[in-house]
């Protein structure tokens, strides 16, 4: 009996020693010889409180500048804003002045609540062994380098209600967020990122052209993206050649007026990922750069339930239609844009509202279902159907291959049988409902 008790108590100690959490504080003006257990004995630079660090352990570091740290074990890094709210810190900043290198396999490193501005020309963190998991959480990176997951191998990024502002000196500030390829071509990277603000970037503000496992960006907000102007950026940029897992865009706000954006989300190449664009509030464009646009003509990618903005103060179809680029599937989508976020970051739509409204293409195969584009109608429309559009005019490249009849909502159009194909300079057709 005494066996056991003994037995079990030393199991509680174990258990209790394994899960035990130390807070280590660095302070200005501390001293490394310090325990660094109190905010009375603080550590004096952050990297020896890492030095002193287990897993698992807690570093409370104080305002002022620090350099940051080679991190080799399970550590949860906060400063001195760490608990105050996006957008309101007060007090002075805890200011990193240096990255942070991961240089051990397998360690998972927290950072909430520093700042970053681009005194120099470094990354906030930077991973020099495989398997790092890393959590970015309410932190302000000013002109800084990207964070990038390009020639590392990171296990997984998340990043939460932090603050990016692009425009910085020496060239950085380009782009906030890079997930390039691996550096052995074999890692994956999965991917959060939620709850931030990207603001006035060059380039692209998140730019997406490596092999990550997964992307997820929701409830997001987006202001002056590709300041530059180019044809291949946008607020979101995204190469799919190798990427692997399922890319999902959803609850983002893109800014309109002063903040608008030259372009918003922008695909190159194929992949057999799957890539949802949802449930997002699109603002205007600069320039007539588009909403969304694709280059590589592939299967479609599901961008229904958006709100795309207004012309003339009106949501129509052909508003969506001249500034949609690519194959993408729109229809239903959001005519309100009324957000239901109750003030917060990103882009919440009132159900009855987010797929509220069907295209304005039909086809007899499947009545239930509307399409921004002719083609997109005929292409799931079985032989003999008959293809259904409101008045408006539809410029498209019409390729037809099967029996179908093209009729407008009201008076039809001259019926088309057998199998016709449009094919190069033909296939350019303009096409109005008879009340248009």
């Amino acid at each position: 009996m005494i066996s056991r008790l003994l037995l079990s108590l030393l199991t509680m100690l174990v258990a209790t020693s394994m899960y035990a959490q130390t807070t280590l504080y660095v302070r200005v003006g501390g001293n490394n010889n310090n325990s660094g257990l109190s905010a009375d004995e603080p550590k004096g630079t952050i990297q020896d409180a890492v030095d002193v660090a287990e897993n698992g352990d807690y570093i409370d570091v104080g305002p002022g500048n620090f350099y940051g740290a080679l991190v080799d074990v399970n550590v949860t890094i906060m400063g001195a804003n760490a608990n105050d709210p996006m957008g309101a810190w007060v007090g002075v900043p805890t200011q990193i002045l240096s990255p942070f290198f991961v240089s051990a396999d397998n360690v998972s490193l927290t950072l909430g609540g520093v700042l970053q501005e681009a005194l120099t020309g470094f990354r906030l963190v930077e991973v020099w062994n495989s398997g790092a998991d890393v959590t970015i959480s309410n932190c302000r990176v000013i002109g800084g380098m990207p964070i990038t997951t390009t020639n590392q191998n990171w296990a997984s990024l998340t990043v939460n209600e932090c603050e990016f502002v692009g425009g910085g000196v020496w060239g950085n500030g380009v782009s906030a967020i890079v997930l390039g390829q691996s550096q052995n071509g074999v890692d994956r990277t999965a991917v959060t990122i939620s709850g931030s603000v990207f603001d006035s970037y060059p380039s692209s503000a998140i730019i997406i052209s490596g092999n990550p496992s997964g992307v997820t960006i929701n409830s997001c907000e987006f202001k002056r993206s590709n300041g530059d102007g180019s044809s291949t950026q946008a607020a979101i940029a995204m190469s799919l050649a190798n990427v692997a897992g399922a890319i999902v865009i959803k609850e983002n706000r893109f800014h309109e007026g002063v903040f608008a954006n030259k372009g918003l989300v922008y695909v190159d190449g194929t992949s057999a990922s799957t890539v949802e664009i949802k449930r997002n509030r699109f603002g205007d464009v600069v320039d007539g750069f588009p909403y969304l646009k694709r280059t590589t003509a592939a299967t479609y990618i599901d961008a229904t339930c958006n709100y795309f903005g207004t012309s003339s103060g009106v949501a129509s179809a052909a508003h969506i239609r001249s500034n949609v680029s690519g194959r993408f599937t729109i229809a239903p989508y959001n005519t309100g844009g009324a957000d239901n976020d109750g003030g917060l970051i990103g882009f919440v739509p009132y159900d009855a509202e987010a797929c509220g409204t069907e295209g304005p293409v039909k086809t007899s195969t499947d009545l239930t279902k509307g399409y921004f584009w002719i083609q997109d109608a005929i292409d799931v429309s079985a032989a003999g159907a008959t293809v259904y559009a409101e008045k408006g005019t539809y410029t498209e490249n019409l390729s037809i291959s099967k029996s179908i009849t093209l009729s407008g909502s009201y008076d039809p159009w001259q019926k088309v049988g057998g199998n016709y194909t449009f094919a190069g300079d033909q296939s350019d057709a303009r096409m109005k409902s008879p009340l248009d």
